[in-house]
């Protein structure tokens, strides 16, 4: 990844975050220790799978009820 005063048309990956924050958050991230990132990793597929059931949740509510219910 080039650094915040390289060249070869790096963007960051959001469009509210500068590359050089990004670029200090991919160094403490590369900083944690394998167990630290697993755990992290593991925190967030079980919040994508919450949000996942939320919305079936929501939907087959929305089915069997009618949306005004």
């Amino acid at each position: 990844m080039p650094g915040p005063n390289q060249s070869g048309g790096y963007r960051p990956q959001s469009p509210d975050t500068d590359a050089a924050t990004e670029s200090y958050l991919f160094e403490q991230l590369r900083k944690l220790p394998p167990w630290r990132k697993a755990e992290m990793l593991s925190a967030s597929t079980k919040a994508a799978y919450g949000l996942a059931m939320a919305g079936l949740r929501q939907r087959y509510a929305a089915l069997v009820l009618g949306r005004d219910a």
